[in-house]
């Protein structure tokens, strides 16, 4: 069964409430027939689900899907959450949901109390089902957020694994999974650079160490660090430090 709620198929709200665990109190044991989603706004929350042990913290989110079996093994005394149950589809899709991930939007967020207030007055399913949609559509927007840094955390790992392997932005596009165009786009959005600069940066940055901190010969620092030969290296260096490697080594030795 997949283990992502596909948002291309509308969900369905139920009802919802916020949930406050008094002193020693332990998640409730059934088999719950809907699906509920979880968003922590303080402490932690234990329980078991198919004798599985599940943990969750403040800033975090988990669906806990239909016919589980759910059982509190530890008291989660501190734990405060938004809760909404619904009935989801789980299948594969470009737009599916993760079943945990990050929801830090929660902190200063106002739309659990607009649901709340909704469903506790008469109000109809369209205006409840909008402000669920408005908290998935939350939830969604920050997975993105965070799949995106793992991507360019990704490029930036093979980068400095070997600063002498010189990765085209096809070679760097195709590892990740992902069009040139969209990796220059979350790149930029993440680091306020493109992959080129960001690379060209980094291996200055590595050739500025080596100066400073080794005797290497400036055209070995130049190969390692993926400059390749002495003039891309002088040309390079010169235009971001307005003087050349061997002045540069001289000034920082304070020579």
């Amino acid at each position: 069964m997949s283990q992502m709620l596909n948002l291309d198929v509308l969900p369905s709200y139920s009802y919802s409430a916020f949930k406050i665990f008094k002193e020693g109190e332990k998640h409730i044991t059934r088999y719950c027939e809907e699906d509920v989603l979880i968003l922590m706004l303080e402490g932690t929350l234990h329980f078991e689900e198919d004798r599985i042990p599940i943990v969750l913290t403040k800033g975090q989110y988990y669906i806990q899907k239909r016919r589980l079996f759910q059982e509190g093994i530890l008291p989660s005394s501190d734990a405060r959450y938004y809760y909404i149950h619904f009935y989801g589809n789980f299948s594969e899709s470009k737009n599916a949901l993760p079943i945990c991930g990050s929801a830090f939007f929660t902190e200063n967020y106002d739309g659990f109390e607009k649901l709340d207030f909704l469903q506790r007055t008469s109000a109809c399913a369209v205006e409840k089902n909008a402000e669920f949609y408005r908290i998935l559509t939350k939830i969604k927007s920050e997975c993105a957020v965070s799949q995106n840094r793992r991507i360019v955390l990704q490029v930036i790992s093979m980068i400095t694994q070997d600063y002498r392997k010189t990765y085209t932005l096809e070679e760097l596009a195709v590892r990740c999974g992902y069009s040139k165009n969209y990796l220059i786009h979350i790149f930029r959005q993440e680091t306020g650079q493109t992959p080129f600069s960001f690379i060209a940066a980094l291996r200055l940055k590595e050739a500025k160490r080596l100066l400073t901190d080794s005797n290497l010969p400036i055209g070995e620092i130049s190969e390692r660090c993926g400059f390749g030969n002495y003039i891309n290296f002088y040309k390079s260096f010169r235009t971001a430090e307005k003087t050349s490697p061997e002045n540069w080594r001289k000034l920082s030795r304070g020579l």
